[in-house]
């Protein structure tokens, strides 16, 4: 009785190591998808009139579209109209697609090693975004070589939770006003 208990439990315990593992790599592939489509995507009058007729085949017109910026400093530009493809795909709203737009470009343009670990499954997608999140107001060279490797290191397994506090001693403006305050 007490070993199959225990074999049920070692069971259990492989199928949800393995559901994790199938989790961040479902994380990552869409975190990869969301950047390539960000860069890729571009509304175009052909693809919107095509009825199945040459004549809207061969017409290479473009909508006016303009370029936003949903990330920070040192992220590309994106059509307008990508935020409406990406709510689509992922069935969420308009709003969350920016959100995640910007979160997936954020990470990958301005802390790439964030990046790279989220894709290798190493950080947990919701973990790089919050490190991403706190140094926004940085400017890219000091979100990728000084303040945002302290990031990183915060949702490195068994850190995550000093996320804040690298947030909070480490950012320029805070530490100022803390020894303002007599600390």
């Amino acid at each position: 009785m007490e070993t199959r208990r225990r074999d049920d439990s070692r069971e259990a315990t492989i199928r949800l190591r393995a559901g994790v593992a199938l989790r961040r790599r479902g994380e990552a592939e869409e975190l990869e998808a969301i950047c390539d489509l960000a860069v890729a995507y571009r509304a175009d009058e052909a693809d919107l009139l095509d009825y199945g007729t040459e004549i809207y085949r061969d017409r290479d017109t473009k909508l006016p579209e303009k370029l936003v910026r949903p990330g920070g400093k040192g992220t590309p530009g994106v059509s307008e109209f990508l935020a409406m493809e990406v709510a689509a795909l992922l069935r969420c709203s308009q709003t969350a697609a920016i959100e995640t737009i910007a979160s997936a470009l954020n990470l990958k343009y301005r802390h790439p090693m964030l990046f790279e670990a989220v894709i290798n499954g190493e950080v947990e997608r919701w973990l790089a975004a919050r490190a991403a999140w706190l140094c926004r107001d940085l400017d890219p060279m000091q979100a990728e070589t000084g303040h945002g490797p302290l990031a990183a290191e915060a949702v490195r397994p068994g850190a995550w939770c000093r996320a804040g506090g690298a947030e909070e001693a480490d950012h320029p403006g805070r530490r100022g006003r803390r020894q303002g305050a007599g600390g």
